[in-house]
């Protein structure tokens, strides 16, 4: 199905019935071998195309990156784990909160995209979906008091 070595590494670990069939399913329609109908596919295309988003459908080659913040019902059972294991290697016996702070998340660009090229600032695009908009945007309105930012960047 065309998976990367750290997707098949995840594929390996999977315990969960569901996630197996989730996981499965994902790489069944990235690699093409499930397709929409053609009408469907062109209503897709047009209303994605209705977002405005810097980038054009076509291209493969955008410089903008996505990221979907999960913390309602995922955080009673599938995530409680990853969680506590977060919260636990920062030295809590007992997380102050039972989400992964969106800090974390923009960690991971620091560390691997700006330290390697050698450059303090990197200008993204970042496209946020979150089931808890409230907290999210809180945490954004922290980080941007914290670095002492302006104009609303990170």
């Amino acid at each position: 199905l065309g998976s990367t070595m750290e997707e098949a590494g995840h594929f390996s670990n999977i315990t969960n019935t569901q996630d197996f069939w989730n996981f499965a399913m994902a790489l069944m329609n990235r690699s093409g071998i499930l397709k929409l109908q053609p009408w469907i596919a062109r209503d897709i295309e047009n209303h994605i195309k209705t977002f405005r988003l810097p980038f054009k459908y076509d291209q493969t080659d955008s410089d903008f990156d996505a990221i979907h913040i999960r913390r309602g019902d995922k955080l009673l059972d599938e995530s409680k784990k990853e969680v506590n294991k977060y919260w636990k290697s920062r030295g809590y016996n007992h997380p102050p909160v039972n989400y992964i702070p969106f800090e974390h998340y923009l960690r991971y660009y620091v560390k691997d995209d700006c330290v390697s090229r050698g450059v303090k600032t990197i200008n993204r695009d970042v496209y946020l979906a979150t089931d808890d908009p409230i907290i999210v945007k809180e945490e954004i309105a922290t980080l941007i008091k914290v670095n002492g930012t302006r104009d609303g960047t990170l």
